[in-house]
């Protein structure tokens, strides 16, 4: 096969399978599919390759935690996908950065479908950068400290049907030349 489908199962159930993202990631080639059996994952997620990420089972029981920063973060001009995941940034000791619980730069695209995204410490979703490029589609984005969806400094986007509720700041802003559709 021209990809490989890499298995996350946090239990350790599955023959072969990683017991976090991350080591899957780190195995993954450009273009492998890194499946996430449902669980809770607390890990800080960084694409550098061009990888789909996806969850199984029902929405919202494959659960990614990330804290100081951003749970997961696509940049060096790559292309990758993310879908069925719950994205949770949350606050350790005093919060944390306004990063994003998703973000999007150094002129990577990102395509995030059928994910619900929230934050405790700053902004849920963030495109920031010339040639940064996030497709947000079909997710449930709330209770961001800050902006739900922010698109910054020339990043570009699209944003269609989302649900976008109870963030701090505006559901979406667009700032410094920000030019989503």
């Amino acid at each position: 096969p021209l990809f490989k489908t890499h298995v996350v199962d946090a239990r350790g159930l599955e023959p072969g399978s990683h017991t976090t993202i991350s080591s899957a990631l780190a195995k993954a080639k450009p273009f492998d599919v890194v499946m996430v059996e449902p669980g809770t994952y607390c890990e800080r997620l960084r694409l550098d390759k061009p990888v789909e990420m996806v969850g199984r089972g029902p929405l919202g029981s494959t659960v990614v935690v990330g804290t100081d920063g951003p749970t997961i973060e696509a940049s060096s001009r790559i292309a990758c996908r993310l879908a069925r995941m719950c994205i949770e940034q949350r606050a350790q000791g005093d919060g944390g950065a306004m990063s994003g619980a998703v973000l999007v730069k150094g002129g990577a695209l990102l395509i995030v479908e059928e994910c619900i995204i929230s934050s405790e410490t700053g902004h849920c979703v963030v495109m920031h950068g010339a040639e940064s490029c996030g497709y947000i589609l079909h997710n449930e984005v709330h209770h961001g400290k800050g902006v739900g969806v922010l698109v910054c400094d020339n990043a570009k986007g699209v944003i269609e049907d989302n649900t976008i509720s109870c963030n701090g700041r505006a559901g979406i802003a667009i700032l410094s030349s920000g030019d989503p559709l």
